[in-house]
């Protein structure tokens, strides 16, 4: 049975049976479990358009990893030139102190990041830990002395925390369920 045409495209159906299906596969209101594999096709559009907006948001969060690593290990080879810098360089102590700072804020702002993030919501405890990351490194960089350079990295390691615990969970979150 062919249907009445105006146009000779090959892409239009040529059956009743084959349009019908075309339109019940791109309405809204298909079932996953209609006839002929449409809900298949309709799932497999949805998953890609869910991927597709989830791309950017997870790029975004995984520059929180990138921050962790940088913040972990860029000090310790220019921890020299920095301790000269700040006047420290025969102290032992205070460069362990500088190394370790970051460390110490972590183990408190990792622990806070949760109960934070449930109450403040995840991109806001997100955006908290971007800035106190941004705050930290413009610390570090102007510091002059042993007290601001341990301020910096203190804050820095605010950031650091919080990142480790929330950049997984948001991950998780705005993946969608068959990419996880």
């Amino acid at each position: 049975r062919r249907a009445a045409s105006n146009t000779s495209s090959s892409m239009m159906p040529t059956t009743i049976h084959q349009r019908s299906a075309l339109t019940r596969a791109s309405s809204p209101s298909s079932s996953p479990d209609a006839g002929e594999g449409d809900g298949l096709v309709l799932r497999k559009l949805e998953g890609r358009a869910a991927l597709a907006r989830a791309v950017f948001p997870v790029a975004v969060a995984c520059l929180g990893g990138v921050s962790f690593g940088y913040h972990l290990g860029a000090v310790n080879p220019a921890l020299e030139h920095l301790a000269r810098d700040i006047g420290v360089a025969a102290d032992v102590g205070a460069k362990a102190s500088v190394v370790s700072s970051l460390l110490f804020a972590c183990i408190f702002s990792a622990f806070a990041a949760g109960g934070m993030a449930d109450r403040f919501g995840r991109k806001a405890t997100l955006t908290l830990a971007a800035a106190a990351l941004g705050v930290g490194s413009a610390a570090c960089a102007s510091a002059t002395g042993l007290s601001a350079m341990l301020l910096g990295r203190a804050l820095a390691g605010v950031g650091v925390g919080i990142v480790s615990i929330l950049v997984p969970m948001y991950i998780s979150e705005v993946s969608p369920d068959e990419h996880r």
